[in-house]
């Protein structure tokens, strides 16, 4: 996709423009505190979209790539339905990128969007209020789960790309502020630690040949 490679994604770049227009009126009209505002917001769009790249990630049929930048949190044995043994969270807080990628090479996406509040992670009502994405990737026998969940973003989930096929580190989304859960097959081999911060595409492990 050509808005993998840009710098800031279109979305970012609207919203900087619509805001930097509102400066610009408001300097008109003498507003000089509200034209400050509208034009730090419009920094703050261009910043919160700004699109990392790796020009170098692992494009293997069994390497599996980070989908969000941010630190590793958690990494749990657990027993789900649907074959997942593994569980990884990701921190990713206002510095880091919100663009998410997809993981690995897949046949199949499946998505499921649920807008909502913003409560803070400590919270007992986050899993059950606070907007989410789940994404389902799979290609042939290799499938894993994503779940993002907003924090107290400013910004909403944005989902851009619904098709099935896809390469890895192909953009989907973006989620600004977020807990990202990555659910995987008993069988995977796992790169990475608790504790270790990670770029978006950074490779996480591998599934079993």
């Amino acid at each position: 996709m050509e808005e993998s490679r840009k710098l800031v994604l279109p979305l970012g770049i609207k919203k900087a423009a619509y805001s930097a227009g509102v400066a610009l009126l408001f300097a008109l009209l003498d507003f000089e505190l509200f034209s400050w505002v509208a034009l730090l917001c419009s920094l703050f769009f261009l910043y919160a979209y700004r699109n990392r790249v790796r020009l170098s990630v692992d494009r293997s049929e069994i390497g599996v790539l980070a989908p969000v930048e941010g630190r590793v949190i958690a990494i749990e044995n657990i027993d789900e339905d649907g074959g997942y043994g593994y569980r990884v969270v990701i921190d990713s807080s206002m510095r880091h990128s919100g663009v998410l990628r997809v993981p690995f090479a897949t046949s199949k996406r499946t998505f499921k969007l649920q807008r909502g509040t913003r409560v803070a992670k400590d919270s007992h009502l986050f899993l059950s209020l606070n907007e989410s994405l789940e994404a389902l990737f799979e290609n042939d026998d290799k499938h894993l789960k994503v779940v993002h969940r907003l924090k107290r973003s400013p910004l909403r989930i944005e989902l851009f790309d619904e098709k099935n096929e896809s390469e890895s580190a192909e953009l989907y989304g973006f989620a600004y502020d977020a807990i990202t859960e990555i659910y995987l097959p008993y069988e995977f081999r796992l790169n990475i630690h608790r504790g270790q911060q990670l770029e978006v595409s950074h490779v996480i492990g591998y599934f079993s040949k």
